[in-house]
């Protein structure tokens, strides 16, 4: 089973040129009852959690997410997010628990997104600063080399933004990232049969099946809506 990325928000505060998901300052937050749902889902269907966006430290109950999936049973390598650093004194406070190997937090630095701060970039230098004695240190930096061509992104490697389970702010379930992928659930109702479009992007799957022979009615309504 793919590990679930759980965007618990689309709202963005950067336009980087990059975002294969196209975020903006308008957006939508997942509520927290959906959130503790993709939770129970995930325990279900595997051992990793990721938490994302849009950024996720814009979520009005970021903290009440953080500590719902610490506290049932996803923590340290287990529970992974990235963030754009924004966010300074959240920011702080992930580097701490990341310092800690309370969980994975990866800052978002290349050359698509806005600089960073100078003291957030320190943070999670390791190594350079007054925390590299840390055993359990789970800081991370994050960036593409060349980006994925989706979203704003006009150019770029042709793959799938997200190749795992991905839960919209909804918590309607896809089979990928992809802006054509297929609704395979929801998190109340779990997901059925899809096992044919696992590991295959939205965009190529049509294709993919045709050659296979195993398309169905029910799997083609999906693709060409």
């Amino acid at each position: 089973m793919s590990i679930p990325y759980v965007q618990i928000t689309t709202i963005c505060n950067y336009r980087c040129p990059h975002c294969c998901f196209s975020c903006t300052k308008k957006g939508e937050h997942m509520t927290f009852e959906v959130f503790k749902k993709a939770v129970e889902f995930a325990k279900n269907n595997g051992e990793q959690l990721v938490i994302g966006g849009g950024e996720p430290t814009l979520h009005p109950q970021f903290w009440d997410i953080i500590g719902y999936g610490l506290t049932n049973g996803f923590y340290a390598s287990n529970l992974w997010m990235a963030t754009n650093g924004s966010q300074k004194e959240i920011v702080k406070r992930l580097r701490d628990m990341a310092r800690d190997g309370i969980m994975s937090v990866a800052v978002s630095t290349d050359r698509f997104h806005p600089p960073l701060d100078p003291e957030v970039k320190k943070w999670f230098t390791k190594g350079r600063d007054d925390y590299d004695t840390y055993k359990n240190d789970l800081r991370d930096f994050h960036g593409p080399i060349t980006p994925i061509k989706r979203g704003r992104a006009k150019t770029g490697i042709d793959k799938c933004c997200c190749e795992g389970l991905m839960i919209k702010p909804n918590g309607d379930i896809y089979h990928c990232g992809c802006p054509k992928s297929i609704k395979i659930g929801d998190v109340w109702k779990g997901i059925g049969d899809w096992s044919e479009a696992w590991d295959i992007c939205g965009l190529t799957l049509k294709k993919r099946l045709k050659k296979e022979k195993k398309v169905s009615k029910v799997v083609m309504e999906c693709i060409e809506a």
